[in-house]
């Protein structure tokens, strides 16, 4: 036990001992209902909580990513990730793909949200 200790230890320093710097990056949105179909919100329109919604992201190095999140009861998904600066996000996009709500199931033309990472 000690010595697989040990070597996480040692491991950690040397990730530090070179000067690996870290970044955390957060997508997060909310799913809406567009009971009308006008692709904009109004009081006919209600949150999806247990939406599916699938977040693609590109890193600066040029790796796809692929993310999958469901809603909460607010109708607000999120996806959080730590990873090296060099391996950062670069861009994501965001998608809902699926919901329960049966009257609620059709994907609009504006359904993919853009989302850039500074």
């Amino acid at each position: 036990m000690e010595s697989k200790l040990l070597t996480v230890v040692v491991l950690m320093a040397i990730l530090m001992a070179e000067g690996v710097t870290s970044w955390t990056g957060e997508i997060h949105g909310r799913v809406v209902c567009d009971v009308c179909a006008d692709s904009s919100i109004g009081p006919e329109d209600h949150i999806l909580a247990g939406a599916e919604v699938a977040v693609l992201c590109i890193t600066k190095s040029g790796k796809v990513l692929n993310y999958q999140a469901f809603t909460n009861s607010n109708g607000i998904y999120k996806v959080a990730e730590t990873m090296p600066e060099s391996e950062r996000w670069d861009a994501c996009l965001a998608r809902p793909i699926s919901s329960f709500h049966n009257h609620c199931t059709h994907l609009g033309d504006g359904s993919t949200a853009p989302v850039y990472c500074i």
